[in-house]
């Protein structure tokens, strides 16, 4: 809620090697997987202030994802609740969703019928129901209309969607006041976490905590509690680690009684801003075009997933690379300086805009680029060629750059070609990395040169680009 989350979306959305049950996620992208966990954390956070009120323990209690359905809420004795997302962003009647309301069915170990699995699935084989009717749920991201009236009144409101029959009591997610949907998280609206911002400060209120009622203390632990989950998704899916993700409900709550980690929050709020920079992005391409294609979302969705799940250290050291006109250590210390670092504009219009109209090759995460023609690495960089000079200079005097990263052929930019090798001598004497050099111990393979956008496309598909 795509590889990419997120091998989180798994390698996100690869389903090669996956049991039956992973084969069945509802979710259609890595922006919905995502979506899944959070609204996994949700549902888990309000279970445990749910226990906490009745004075419950919290020990046996967990959150498992993609076990059955999408998630589940356990105790020792069995399933509680269990839970569907789906990221369907054109749903507007249960017809959309049509899918869960049926009744599912396998044959020879095959499912050949769609539906909510509220039964154990046994060796290929559907037994005894384990989740009572009314521990059955739909998460969705629109307003589904008509989800709950008979065929009569339906047809009598609705004059063109066909009804669906829910014979298994399948519920709509209630998230508050008869609100039944949550929009996926974007620059604009993250609703979603404040759902749980609401259910921390609950927590928090109960313990006497005095900074209970501080939405950025808040909202500092629900990205270290993310983060967690973020750990035990990219083990099972990336890692190739054996057990479904999972999160014992009582270490949530520890999470929740502890400092946070502000460097942990930093990180997080890094991963959120490229995945919700990515997902408007999608948005506003559906927008303008009405649709998107399967390969030109899996094409985005994929590489931004496989840098939301770097390491920290490595997370950091991509953003670096793909600013390497910035000659700068990142300490952050205010949300304002994350959101400095990762340039919404830029990344958007160099980066997404790179991934999604290069068609004919692969963007390699390790390499920062594409491997042919000598190699390519993607930049955020937006200068024009006024500044060609300047920002030459700038990139072959950065520090944190290492000799490896000029042994490619070509630096994509948005509006700057260049002839010249980017580490050509501009001074009888420059200073980089290590103190004074002169001219003959500069980058001994250094060969790169600025190369625009437009150039970079039609190079890298081997044909005039239209876009």
């Amino acid at each position: 809620m795509g590889k990419d989350i997120f091998k989180l979306i798994w390698k996100c959305m690869d389903l090669q090697g996956m049991s039956m049950a992973d084969k069945r996620n509802a979710t259609s992208s890595w922006s919905g997987y995502l979506h899944q966990g959070q609204a996994g954390l949700l549902v888990a956070l309000r279970e445990i202030n749910r226990l906490s009120e009745n004075d419950e323990s919290l020990d046996g209690w967990f959150v498992i994802f993609e076990n059955a359905e999408d998630f589940d809420i356990q105790n020792l004795t069995g399933v509680i609740s269990r839970h569907q997302v789906k990221a369907y962003k054109d749903a507007e009647h249960p017809n959309a969703v049509k899918d869960v309301l049926g009744t599912q069915v396998y044959t020879g170990g095959a499912l050949t019928s769609k539906g909510f699995q509220f039964k154990k699935l046994e060796g290929g084989v559907l037994t005894a129901s384990e989740v009572d009717e009314d521990s059955r749920f739909l998460h969705v991201i629109t307003e589904i209309k008509g989800f709950n009236l008979d065929e009569v009144t339906f047809n009598a409101q609705y004059s063109r969607p066909v009804w669906v029959a829910n014979p298994h009591n399948i519920k709509l997610y209630e998230y508050e006041n008869n609100k039944l949907f949550c929009p996926l998280v974007s620059e604009d609206n993250s609703t979603l976490e404040g759902y749980c911002l609401v259910e921390i400060e609950k927590y928090l209120t109960r313990l006497g905590s005095q900074e209970a009622e501080v939405e950025e203390y808040q909202r500092q632990i629900y990205y270290c509690i993310v983060n967690q989950l973020d750990l035990q998704i990219k083990n099972r899916h990336m890692d190739d680690v054996v057990g479904y993700p999972k999160l014992l409900l009582k270490d949530i709550a520890y999470l929740i009684t502890l400092n946070p980690d502000k460097s942990k929050y930093f990180i997080g709020v890094v991963r959120r801003i490229l995945a919700s920079i990515t997902n408007n992005f999608i948005a506003d391409i559906i927008i303008v075009k009405g649709f998107i294609d399967g390969s030109e979302r899996d094409r985005l969705e994929n590489s931004v997933s496989d840098i939301y799940h770097l390491g920290d250290n490595d997370l950091m050291n991509f953003l670096k690379e793909i600013n390497p006109n910035e000659n700068e250590i990142y300490h952050f210390t205010t949300v304002s300086e994350v959101i400095s670092v990762v340039k919404k504009d830029n990344f958007r219009t160099v980066f997404l805009g790179c991934l999604y109209r290069v068609f004919n090759s692969t963007y390699v995460l390790g390499d920062r680029g594409y491997s042919e023609h000598g190699g390519y690495i993607l930049s955020q960089i937006v200068e024009d060629e006024m500044m060609v000079k300047s920002l030459k200079h700038r990139i072959s005097e950065n520090s944190m750059l290492t000799e490896a990263y000029f042994d490619k052929a070509y630096l994509i930019n948005k509006d700057i070609s260049d002839p010249d090798d980017i580490t050509a001598p501009t001074n009888p004497r420059s200073s980089n990395w290590r103190g004074d050099v002169g001219d003959g111990d500069r980058f001994s393979r250094g060969n790169m040169k600025l190369i625009k956008l437009s150039e970079a496309i039609v190079k890298l598909n081997g044909e005039v680009c239209d876009g």
